[in-house]
């Protein structure tokens, strides 16, 4: 584990950026290419869109490793936190840097086929005038251990610095094959052979490649001074809090647009954690990771400065039942009640979120029971639990036909909005819960 290396106690960590951990399964394409399976001798190249900054922040004499002891420059100090969750063997970091991602251009014999133009998000280029080395107790290199997390130390980066650009060497990979991953970024990450963390740009010709997950990522910690104040509630969901169905790069899951308008609406101390994974499960297991309460620990009370809790799930449990609809409205209400226990003994806040329609043609999912099972598991939550309640379901449905999304919503699945849906879960979120 990193030092916390801290010269100030009137603070503390928050997590500002969370990606739930999964273990990638060849049969939904999580893995990398072929290439790359064991991640050996390898460059990842990684960008994440941290919350903004919680407070004003605050006047440091250290911004990156090059400044100047003189410089007086606006800062904010995180730390990285990897994890190798579902991994069996270590994986040696050999080097780490990191920085703001830049978009393509400027070198126009620099180009690949994938690169988005569009979004800083996803980009392979970095601005190298932001570079820092990234320490492990002093050291440029260390273990991730099987199985477990590893924190790297304090990094300082301009305060208005939103995107990160978190590049990672592996010069001998991991030995055996569990990968943990988070497959569903909607976030380009890029491959390459050879040592490029310092490059500002990973070059074509060393087998570059991108794909849509992250790996390796557990989360981006904050020093905070305004602890007290602070509120930091995380999401836990299935596809639709994931972002399926957002663009790509683009960052328009509802948790960020609803992160957008906390800040349009000057609520800036509030903190949107999202621990969601498509196909998560309430009651079990699956490719979409452990169910709810296996990983509560874990996805929640693990989590530095944690406020509050929004449950967005069961879909995927109503949706992939086959028989025994009561016993599964029964298991999912049960769920609830032990989620809102729990969070009353940790002092935490515990929201839950109607179910939202899933009726259509094509649609897997669609049945007269299945139907009913979602009313009847709505129906206890806004009964149960007024004023704790974000009733997705009402802003998404049909008035006409409540078992389907409204058509402008509709990504064409009848499952999962689209980012008009998206944005219409932000724009009508009841920010006084929060």
């Amino acid at each position: 584990m990193g030092s916390d290396n801290i010269d100030n106690g009137n603070g503390r960590w928050t997590t500002v950026w969370t990606a739930m951990p999964q273990v990638a399964w060849a049969e939904a394409d999580h893995l990398p290419p072929e290439r790359f399976l064991r991640f050996e001798r390898a460059t990842l190249r990684q960008t994440v869109r941290m919350c903004s900054t919680s407070e004003a922040a605050s006047e440091d004499k250290r911004n990156t490793s090059e400044a100047k002891p003189s410089e007086e420059t606006k800062t904010r100090r995180i730390r990285l936190r990897f994890t190798n969750t579902f991994g069996t063997s270590d994986l040696s970091i050999s080097r780490a840097t990191v920085g703001i991602p830049q978009r393509p251009g400027g070198d126009d014999n620099d180009t690949h086929a994938e690169d988005d133009t569009v979004h800083i998000s996803g980009s392979r280029f970095v601005d190298t005038t932001t570079l820092c080395n990234v320490l492990f107790s002093g050291q440029p290199s260390a273990v991730l251990p099987a199985g477990g997390l590893l924190l790297s130390d304090p990094i300082f980066l301009p305060a208005d610095t939103p995107d990160l650009s978190i590049s990672l060497y592996f010069d001998k990979g991991l030995t055996t094959s569990p990968i943990t991953t988070h497959p569903g970024s909607r976030t380009q990450s890029w491959l390459c052979l050879g040592d490029q963390t310092a490059s500002p740009s990973l070059r074509e010709g060393d087998a570059l490649c991108s794909v849509l997950h992250w790996y390796f990522l557990a989360g981006v910690e904050e020093w905070t001074t305004s602890a007290n104040s602070q509120k930091t509630i995380i999401l836990l969901g299935d596809s639709i809090t994931d972002g399926r169905c957002s663009t790509n790069n683009g960052n328009d899951r509802w948790p960020d647009l609803l992160g957008e308008r906390l800040q349009r609406e000057k609520r800036p101390l509030v903190t949107l954690l999202n621990q969601a994974a498509g196909g998560n499960c309430l009651l079990r297991e699956g490719t979409g990771g452990p169910a709810l309460l296996a990983r509560f620990d874990r996805d929640v009370l693990s989590q530095p400065g944690v406020t509050g809790v929004l449950v967005c799930g069961g879909v995927n449990d109503i949706g992939t039942a086959t028989d025994n609809l009561s016993r599964v409205v029964h298991d999912l209400i049960a769920t609830y009640e032990t989620v809102l226990e729990r969070c009353t003994v940790a002092g935490l806040t515990t929201l839950f979120s109607t179910i939202t329609p899933f009726d259509g043609p094509g649609q897997g999912y669609a049945s007269p029971v299945r139907e009913a099972a979602r009313q009847e598991v709505n129906a206890w939550i806004r009964s149960s639990q007024a004023g704790r309640v974000v009733d997705f379901d009402a802003i998404l449905r049909d008035p006409d036909q409540h078992s389907q999304l409204l058509l402008k919503y509709n990504s064409g699945d009848h499952l999962h909005p689209n980012v008009d849906g998206f944005q219409a879960m932000a724009d009508s979120f009841p920010l006084d819960l929060l």
